[in-house]
């Protein structure tokens, strides 16, 4: 088996279901399997991939285990060389798994992402950089204005274009390849988040551990990302950033929680109003 695509889904059943056939119309001459981890949806969507998608392997739960802990379900029983993290608010454009599995299988990198297109057709957040301490204060304090240069450049990274691969610091964990000794060896996504910074961190191990991660652009998907700014999803967005930097940098990784705080307690306030 070449590659698992792994999907998980709560209460997506219209995304899923075009995410699917996406899949199973673009991708060819690959050999691969799609699992759906489905998080206790509310929704339609356990019954509709039964009945549609006999060939999925679905793993319904009877709670929200969180999107790193139910991806991390479906990969620990992957047998394929590569494993793909596909989010359900996505299609493929093209035969990007394809595309995606051949640059791995011949390069030294162990980690690939397609170039990610919104609904608009405009090229959307598909890599980034790590958040550092340093990226931090250059673009999210006050302290930002006294480093105008850092800031332009972090806040330009994602605008990053090329018509060949090129190396990112981390893909984003709505369409990542990885091989699966190397998730196996990294120890999967850190089941401590729920969801948001899971992606990030996984990066970080990757690069500690001298990993490289490339952005393919010949791999094209659809990522029609949720534009809610709703007040408990900043939060919970907010809270898996401050693991992250308590994960990545131990005791320096309070500073940035001292720092976000004033915007945590906004967020809060909000969500509890």
């Amino acid at each position: 088996m070449d590659i698992s695509i792994i999907i998980c889904s709560y209460n997506t059943c219209t995304l899923i279901r075009d995410c699917l056939n996406s899949i199973f119309e673009n991708t060819l001459e690959v050999d691969f399997e799609v699992s759906v981890v489905d998080n206790n949806s509310s929704d339609n969507t356990v019954a509709m991939i039964r009945e549609e998608f006999p060939q999925v392997k679905l793993i319904a739960n009877t709670e929200n285990k969180g999107f790193a802990k139910a991806n991390n379900q479906a990969a620990k029983l992957s047998m394929a060389d590569y494993v793909m993290f596909l989010n359900p608010d996505t299609k493929l454009r093209n035969n990007a798994v394809k595309i995606l599995v051949d640059f791995v299988r011949s390069s030294d990198a162990p980690i690939a992402g397609a170039l990610l297109f919104g609904e608009d057709g405009k090229k959307t957040h598909s890599f980034g950089h790590l958040h550092t301490i340093k990226s931090l204060i250059c673009t999210q304090t006050p302290l930002k204005y006294l480093f105008k240069k850092e800031r332009i450049f972090y806040n330009s990274y994602e605008q990053k274009f090329s018509h060949e691969p090129f190396e990112v610091e981390y893909i984003t964990g709505a369409d990542l390849v990885i091989k699966r000794n190397v998730l196996q060896e990294l120890g999967y996504f850190s089941e401590k988040f729920f969801m948001y910074f899971e992606d990030t961190h996984l990066g970080f191990m990757a690069r500690k551990c001298g990993y490289k991660a490339f952005l393919v652009p010949q791999a094209e998907i659809y990522h029609f990302e949720g534009k809610s700014k709703l007040p408990k999803k900043q939060l919970k967005a907010l809270e898996s950033k401050f693991l992250y930097y308590k994960l990545c940098y131990g005791i320096l990784g309070y500073l940035p929680v001292l720092l976000m705080m004033p915007k945590y307690l906004k967020f809060w306030f909000k969500a509890k109003n």
